[in-house]
């Protein structure tokens, strides 16, 4: 039987661009957002847990967002970075754990475990232990794994399938 693992980054933009930013990124507790054009509209693309608490959501005008966050950290989002940093995620889990591994932009990965797992102690060894060798500062993701590609991919048809909670500290941590 297939085994395909959904790896769902939400905030895959924001990590990746504190990340980036090393010791100039704002603290955790500023809320940050990234902002980029849908169509004429300068919207919110992605927004930290700080920014979330205050209200702020994906897909907001930004000016809306800046009158009503003070103390908010805005800059431009990046999508050709993510997916690039996302493929050398892939790249990376693939030379490591899983012969078949794709991006799944914007924010996911889906690793076929397929015979794999068992080379690393079963595949909650896999993602719980193994994955867990290089920590993701500060990373929210969720892991699905599923009996095909199909399930894992479009969680959306398969309502009655819940997504498997892994701590946060079993997300791999890779210079991206």
């Amino acid at each position: 039987m297939t085994r395909v693992v959904s790896l769902f980054l939400p905030s895959w933009s924001i990590d990746r661009h504190r990340r980036k930013a090393g010791d100039a990124a704002p603290p955790a507790e500023a809320p940050l957002v990234l902002i980029g054009r849908d169509g004429r509209r300068q919207v919110v693309l992605a927004a930290d847990a700080a920014a979330q608490a205050a209200g702020v959501r994906v897909g907001m005008p930004a000016t809306k967002v800046r009158v009503l966050v003070p103390g908010l950290v805005v800059h431009d989002h990046d999508a050709r970075a993510d997916a690039a940093s996302l493929d050398r995620l892939a790249l990376w889990v693939l030379q490591r754990y899983a012969p078949i591994v794709a991006a799944d932009p914007p924010d996911g990965l889906v690793i076929d475990t397929t015979g794999a797992d068992h080379l690393h102690g079963g595949e909650d060894a896999m993602l719980a232990t193994n994955l867990s060798k290089k920590q993701q500062r500060g990373a929210n993701y969720t892991v699905r794994p599923k009996r095909g590609m199909l399930e894992a991919t479009f969680p959306r048809y398969f309502s009655n399938l819940r997504p498997k909670p892994i701590p946060s500290a079993a997300l791999l941590a890779v210079t991206v």
